[in-house]
C-alpha cells in the first residue's frame, strides 16, 4: 500500500521542485522544503511521510539542487510503479488460478447435486471429495512463497 501512496505523491514533488526552482543548501533543507509545499499544496503528501521517504533514498538524501532531488522522486516514483505492477500482475496470475480452481470445484459440486438428486450416492462421493480439495490459505500461501520480491535498481 506505502508503493501506491508513493506513486500517487512523488510525481507533485517534482512538480513542485521543478516550479519552485528549490536550488543550494543541503539536502534536508531541499527535502524538508519540498516537503512542506507538498503538504500544504495536496493531501495526498503527509509531511512526515514525504521526509522519511526521501531522506532514506541515497540519492535524494545527497541531492545538493532540486534537479538532483526531482531526478531522486521520479527514479523512487518509476520503481514503485513499476514493484506494484509486478504486484498486480501477481495478484491477477493468483486470480486466474483460483478462478480456475473454483470453476473446477463448482462442476464437482453441480455434478454431485444432481447424482444425489437421482440418488446415486456412490457416483456423487468422488465429485463432492474433488470439490473439497479446492484451494485453502495454505495453497495461497504458497503461490506466493515461490514468487520473488520485486526489487530497486539503479
Amino acid at each position: 500500500m506505502a508503493a501506491i501512496q508513493q506513486h500517487k505523491s512523488l510525481p507533485f514533488l517534482l512538480l513542485l521542485l521543478t516550479a519552485a526552482g528549490v536550488t543550494g543548501g543541503g539536502a534536508p533543507y531541499i527535502i524538508k522544503s519540498t516537503c512542506a509545499r507538498a503538504k500544504n499544496a495536496t493531501w495526498l503528501t503527509p509531511y512526515r511521510y514525504c521526509v522519511r521517504t526521501l531522506s532514506a533514498d541515497p540519492a535524494a538524501a545527497s541531492a545538493r539542487d532540486a534537479r538532483g532531488l526531482a531526478v531522486a522522486a521520479a527514479d523512487l516514483t518509476a520503481t514503485n510503479v513499476t514493484s506494484t505492477m509486478v504486484v498486480l500482475a501477481e495478484l491477477m496470475d493468483s486470480l486466474e488460478m483460483c478462478m480456475a480452481m473454483y470453476k473446477a470445484m463448482n462442476r464437482s459440486i453441480v455434478g454431485a447435486l444432481d447424482d444425489l438428486r437421482a440418488g446415486r450416492l456412490d457416483a456423487a462421493w468422488p465429485k463432492i471429495k474433488d470439490a473439497s480439495y479446492g484451494p485453502t490459505s495454505q495453497t495461497t500461501a504458497s503461490w506466493r512463497s515461490w514468487r520473488g520480491t520485486p526489487t530497486r535498481t539503479r
